[in-house]
């Protein structure tokens, strides 16, 4: 440029190879962090829900808010990960259905 200094410009492929792993525990974050926080939001709305219903109306437009982040953070900030087929979310289908039995029982507790 006009100030001297070289500019490397990077081809997406080697801009990818630069970016953080998409795995547990680095700095771009994982599958596993992301379903468990999912996990957690779903958890507190099945379980509470009931005394606010108002409050779903602000989890959905928040959830939908961090998925659009998530999907940004895989596109631009991680580095892709190899895909891989998959016929549902595997174990995850257990902890979702565990919370919703969960919050069927604490709901009829608060009732």
């Amino acid at each position: 440029n006009e100030d001297g200094v070289e500019v490397n410009q990077y081809s997406w492929v080697q801009f990818q190879a630069k970016c953080p792993r998409f795995e547990y525990g680095s700095w771009g974050g994982s599958r596993v962090e992301d379903f468990l926080e999912s996990a957690i939001g779903f958890g507190l709305i099945t379980s509470f829900g009931i005394l606010y219903p108002g409050l779903s109306l602000f989890a959905f437009v928040g959830a939908m808010v961090e998925h659009r982040l998530f999907a940004y953070r895989m596109t631009h900030v991680t580095r892709r990960p190899f895909p891989r087929g998959a016929a549902g979310i595997g174990a995850w289908q257990q902890v979702f259905d565990h919370i919703s039995n969960i919050a069927v029982v604490v709901n009829v507790l608060l009732l």
